[in-house]
């Protein structure tokens, strides 16, 4: 063992401790990572179970009902679907919620002018039958 060879080991164990902090490192950000897409994963089911696009064991299926018609009409996701696909499953079907609830304003809306029409056409012809029996009464007295 020559110096030259002593100072050129001592210079590749320092690269070898920075290589394993480094590994050390990053292996810290996987782990936290992981832990996070857990949380995260975990957090997209328990909302795809509220809005009851999933079926768990402790909820009961969605009911036929007028407004969502029934439920095989809409597509389910897999019980065991990818993060990313029940949180693009859950985004569409928000988005058809959104679209639901819009037509139904729309809807009232409509309805409402539609009433308020009437009334106008009501009173209306209230007063054509008013002026219809005042000149018949008119005709009868001459």
């Amino acid at each position: 063992m020559t110096p030259a060879n002593l100072a050129a080991m001592a210079g590749q164990c320092e690269q070898l401790a920075d290589l394993e902090a480094k590994i050390e490192n990053r292996r810290d950000d996987m782990q936290r990572r992981q832990r996070e897409f857990a949380i995260v994963s975990q957090r997209i089911v328990t909302l795809a179970e509220e809005c009851g696009c999933l079926g768990s064991s402790d909820s009961e299926p969605p009911v036929a009902g007028r407004a969502g018609g029934s439920p095989k009409a809409r597509p389910q996701p897999p019980e065991k679907a990818a993060p990313l696909d029940l949180l693009d499953y859950l985004r569409a079907e928000y988005e058809r919620h959104s679209q639901r609830v819009e037509q139904r304003k729309e809807i009232r809306k409509r309805g409402k002018a539609l009433r308020i029409e009437s009334v106008k056409h009501g009173h209306s012809a209230l007063g054509h039958r008013r002026r219809r029996e005042a000149l018949f009464s008119n005709m009868r007295r001459c």
